[in-house]
């Protein structure tokens, strides 16, 4: 099991095997603890993502990536992208936590006003 998000102050998501989860879950609510359970197909985020790393970087690293033309703050990071991200970073990306509060929390250094989530749906905008 492992933390698969920490989106906001308020909002930590956890991944893992179902009887975890599920122990953990009965924990929080004997605690008051409001909880919500996340339709997902697959463990992201977690341990159990390793057994696919070596082929999920297999594959990204044969796709062409370049340096972002438009600032770029990370979820696995927390920071803003430097450089083009590599199979590397897409396998840690897939196996470790996304850093959405911390991401948000670069761009309000920032003092930014404008915000743009890239990503198969808007989960996490509206956090923000």
């Amino acid at each position: 099991m492992g933390i698969a998000a920490v989106n906001n102050p308020g909002e930590t998501v956890l991944s893992g095997r179902t009887e975890a989860i599920e122990a953990i879950e009965s924990a929080l609510e004997a605690q008051e603890v409001q909880t919500r359970r996340l339709t997902v197909s697959h463990a992201f985020h977690s341990p159990l993502m390793e057994p696919m790393l070596e082929a999920f970087g297999t594959t990204a690293g044969a796709i062409e990536m370049k340096t972002p033309a438009l600032p770029l703050v990370s979820n696995l990071t927390g920071e803003w992208m430097e450089s083009a991200p590599d199979a590397a970073y897409w396998e840690q990306h897939v196996r470790q936590g996304v850093r959405f509060a911390d991401g948000l929390r670069t761009l309000d250094d920032l003092s930014s006003a404008i915000f743009i989530e890239i990503g198969p749906h808007t989960a996490l905008l509206g956090m923000g």
